[in-house]
């Protein structure tokens, strides 16, 4: 089965999981949890991001920032953190909001992140 292949939930009702998913995590819990949840607004997933950070002693690495919401919901908590943007050739962008990024690199290149990282942070 593939994510985008709808799939038989009963007699004559099928659902796209990938479908499913892009409302549950968007129409759900960015636009219409604060219904439900009062304080979170649309940064729900980044604030329990946030919540688990702040938990524990480290760096850390948060992938997939493409909302500008949820980037400066982690400025507020961490003023110090370091934007990678990371081009894909191959892929157009996936944001449509301008992240003020601090570096960018090709994909083709990530596996010298560490490098980049240490001479940022020595």
């Amino acid at each position: 089965m593939r994510a985008n292949e709808p799939v038989k939930l009963c007699d004559n009702i099928y659902v796209n999981p990938q479908k499913a998913m892009e409302f549950i995590r968007t129409d759900v819990f960015q636009y219409n949890i604060h219904h439900f949840v009062p304080g979170f607004g649309r940064a729900f997933w980044v604030k329990i991001a946030i919540n688990k950070i702040l938990k524990q002693q480290g760096n850390y690495c948060v992938a997939d920032l493409t909302r500008l919401h949820d980037y400066y919901e982690l400025k507020k908590h961490f003023e110090n953190m370091y934007v990678i943007e990371v081009i894909d050739p191959n892929q157009s962008p996936i944001s449509i909001e301008y992240i003020p990024y601090d570096t960018s690199i090709m994909k083709r290149e990530i596996r010298h992140l560490s490098h980049i990282l240490n001479d940022r942070f020595e």
